[in-house]
């Protein structure tokens, strides 16, 4: 039987990928274009990888390069995305009802511990992250 090549475990991406900015956050290398938007549009828009080159004027390496990371560290970029979001209603409700960041925090939980965020066509109710 021929010698077969064994493929990494995981590939070095970081050409395409970086992480120290945007609170540590994987985004395209000099464009902060998130890897989690990328994939969530390739998702919900079910744009292939040319489309999705196109609409965030990447190349189509860019685009491949962060679905593969996507795919190689989904729950921690879903974590990383959750509080990124779960800061951004905090700092949208003290803003909107002039509480301090540590009362939106109580009145959230309070509120049944959900979160209503505003999802395209619709509103996503998710569990708050204690």
């Amino acid at each position: 039987m021929a010698d077969q090549a064994q493929a990494p475990e995981m590939v070095d991406l970081s050409k395409y990928i970086e992480i120290r900015l945007m609170e540590d956050r994987p985004h395209i290398r000099g464009r902060r274009v998130p890897v989690a938007l990328i994939a969530h549009s390739a998702r919900s828009q079910r744009w292939d990888a040319a489309e999705l080159a196109y609409q965030f004027t990447l190349t189509e390496a860019e685009v491949l390069a962060a679905l593969l990371y996507y795919e190689e560290h989904a729950a921690e970029i879903e974590a990383l995305e959750a509080d990124e979001q779960a800061r951004m209603d905090d700092r949208y409700q003290c803003r909107s009802s002039g509480l301090s960041p540590e009362g939106a925090h109580r009145h959230a939980r309070s509120a049944g511990g959900r979160r209503a965020l505003a999802g395209g066509a619709g509103v996503i109710l998710l569990s708050s992250v204690s």
